[in-house]
């Protein structure tokens, strides 16, 4: 409430100086003109027929004024003493005729000039101090509301898949607003940023891979075994404000969940170190490659292809659920494939430890496009989540669509909850049967539904791409 009074007081105070200054310079003109006339020839009226004019006009007005003040004022005549006594000069002290000169105007001129000068040094110094204090009192970023925002999914450009021989566009693909999972992989996505740091802990920094609301991605070489590493910081927090505490929290979390795993389908975690600021600092594996979503946007994946990669993020999924981590941001922009074909899965800023009371209660953690239904109601969370996340990935990458589309939270939220998606066969006539079965599997509501292991998702999409029997139903048959 203070700054909107500040900002409207400090406006008017300025306009009312401005307008009184152009005021003071009119009547500063003015006086010097009055002065300079003293020095004028002055045989008679005819020489300066403006005073003249300006008796006309002034000196009855004056008079007027004069008379209800109680003062003796000369009336206006048309003999010329009368109007050297009632005239404006003789008002003004200012010599006419025979009279002195006058330094009276030349007083109020210094007078005004002196007030000019004072007056402006004075605005000046109080400018600064106002300005700043309008800076404070302006409304700081919500650092949670930024997350919030960083988690809803946006559209982007619409990417294709192929299946076999039949090619659908895919819409809606959700990404991420801050840095890009690319980024926070240490992948080369394309243009890079050079940036000032040089050099966080013993690593050199090369350039900039990506920056977001809350952190940054850095290319950097560590100088005594000369391998180049991604670097990723926070850094948008400051370490006094109290949110810090939290983000930094989550960030060791991330780097505790993922050091403890060493995978060719997870990116490794070499180091943590904090910069000259003291924001921690995750040294991970440079990976050159792209994400999913990237992909997708750039060219059509046959069916088989689809099936391969997402096999692969299973197997990786289940190396880390037996190790008690669960991802619970499972999405496009988090699986990064490398130019060999090798899909890593990144950026477990959300994993949850299995028995560990570092997560946070009542945030909702992770993209809501691919968030299973427990995710949304606070349940308890295991590895099944992440495969329900994957199964959703699936649908995308199959049909072109989301299996539960919506425009914000709330409404996707109720579509995972409540809602069965539409068949993919349905929207893609040329995917095969066996399909529907992985994906009713995946996307079941209640967890007991769902594939038991990551490992047996991963032998049907294995046999869904070769075009084999899936290995979960000859189980039921025998």
């Amino acid at each position: 409430h203070l700054r909107f009074l500040v900002r409207p007081v400090f406006f008017l105070a300025m306009t009312l100086y401005r307008l009184m200054g152009i005021g003071l310079l009119l009547l500063l003109l003015l006086l010097i003109t009055l002065f300079s006339l003293q020095f004028a020839p002055q045989d008679g009226w005819s020489r300066v027929p403006a005073i003249i004019d300006l008796h006309r006009h002034c000196d009855p007005p004056l008079s007027a004024v004069a008379n209800l003040l109680g003062i003796n004022w000369p009336a206006c005549s048309s003999s010329p003493e009368s109007q050297m006594q009632s005239s404006i000069a003789t008002w003004l002290g200012l010599k006419w005729a025979e009279q002195p000169v006058s330094f009276l105007p030349l007083v109020l001129c210094l007078a005004i000039i002196f007030f000019l000068v004072s007056s402006s040094r004075i605005v000046q110094a109080l400018q600064e101090p106002i300005q700043h204090l309008l800076q404070r009192l302006a409304p700081k970023p919500d650092l949670k509301a930024q997350l919030t925002e960083s988690a809803a999914p946006v559209k982007a450009a619409p990417p294709t898949v192929e299946s076999t021989p039949t090619r659908l566009d895919i819409k809606s693909v959700p990404s991420e607003s801050a840095v890009t999972i690319a980024e926070s992989a240490g992948t080369i996505t394309g243009k890079t940023v050079i940036t000032a740091v040089q050099r966080i802990g013993r690593y050199e920094i090369l350039h900039s891979l990506g920056q977001g609301a809350m952190g940054v991605v850095y290319k950097a070489r560590d100088p005594q075994i000369g391998r180049i590493v991604a670097i990723k910081s926070i850094s948008a927090a400051v370490p006094s404000d109290p949110e810090f505490k939290v983000y930094k929290r989550r960030f060791l979390q991330e780097a505790k969940a993922a050091g403890q795993m060493l995978h060719s389908g997870i990116v490794t975690i070499y180091d943590l170190t904090e910069d000259k600021d003291g924001h921690p600092a995750m040294v991970m594996e440079f990976v050159e490659g792209m994400t999913l979503d990237k992909i997708m946007s750039d060219e059509r994946l046959p069916f088989k292809r689809c099936m391969n990669l997402l096999a692969q993020a299973a197997h990786a999924l289940d190396y880390a659920h037996k190790r008690g981590v669960v991802h619970r941001d499972i999405k496009p922009a988090n699986l990064l494939i490398t130019g060999n074909d090798v899909l890593k899965i990144a950026d477990f800023g959300v994993a949850k430890l299995t028995g560990s009371s570092l997560t946070l209660t009542g945030q909702l953690l992770g993209t809501p496009a691919f968030m299973s239904p427990e995710q949304f109601t606070g349940s308890s969370i295991d590895g099944r989540s992440d495969l329900f996340s994957l199964g959703t990935i699936i649908y995308w990458m199959c049909t072109g669509e989301l299996p539960f589309p919506g425009e914000s939270i709330s409404s996707i939220g109720v579509k995972v909850m409540q809602f069965e998606p539409v068949p993919a066969r349905q929207l893609n006539p040329s995917l095969p049967p066996e399909i529907d079965l992985v994906l009713a599997r995946c996307l079941a509501k209640s967890p007991e539904g769902r594939y038991a292991t990551a490992s047996d998702l991963a032998a049907d999409l294995e046999a869904l791409g070769s075009g084999l029997p899936l290995p979960s139903e000859s189980k039921k048959a025998n």
